[in-house]
């Protein structure tokens, strides 16, 4: 499948330290003003390519500083990125932890949402946060837990569970291509299975 990652976490960036790849466009200006996708999109791989979002500090801080005023504009520009990304099988969306107005205008042109959570108390509790806040949203969703020690009981329905490992390292190339029989890949392969099972909008 032809995939397009999308790094939504605009007060603090990280796929560009994880692909190793800067001094491009960024997805910040394009959702201010859209254009076109020249110079946006960059090509790992045959079937991947991602979109960053700006390491900058100054664009970090206009973040931070960002209110609600103009965030129609947004999720407009959001609508017609979505259009323009058509070609690819899955656009992957990886927003900041918790809510912003730039993650809920992701959640609101998504055909499905995945909450990623930890296996403990904090993050359980901004989990449930979560699910209480996005109700309304009638987009299904999806329950992650990450790095899980142990079988934990939870009131939410869990749909894949991936096991803690200190063999995992963020880098590229990808864990699951280096370690294609470990746990870890296995969970992630349940993951993706399953989301391939749902039936997404078209464009």
């Amino acid at each position: 499948n032809k995939v397009c990652l999308i790094d939504f976490d605009f007060r603090a960036p990280s796929l560009h330290v994880f692909f190793g790849k800067d001094g491009v466009k960024y997805v910040n200006e394009l959702l201010d003003g859209f254009t076109n996708l020249k110079g946006y999109l960059i090509e790992i791989s045959e079937n991947l390519s991602v979109m960053l979002a700006s390491p900058n500090p100054e664009d970090i801080k206009k973040e931070i500083r960002r209110d609600d005023r103009g965030e129609m504009r947004v999720l407009e520009n959001l609508i017609r990125l979505k259009s323009e990304l058509k070609d690819f099988d899955y656009v992957i969306v990886d927003t900041t932890p918790g809510l912003s107005y730039r993650s809920l205008n992701a959640l609101l042109v998504s055909d499905l949402i995945l909450f990623v959570a930890r296996a403990d108390k904090l993050d359980i509790k901004g989990l449930e946060t979560l699910l209480d806040v996005t109700k309304n949203i009638k987009t299904p969703k999806l329950v992650v837990l990450n790095r899980v020690i142990k079988k934990v009981n939870l009131s939410i329905p869990v749909a894949v569970e991936i096991p803690c490992s200190c063999d995992v390292s963020m880098d590229y190339p990808f864990f699951i291509e280096r370690f294609p029989h470990h746990d870890v890949t296995k969970g992630i392969e349940r993951l993706a299975e399953l989301t391939k099972s749902f039936k997404f909008s078209s464009y």
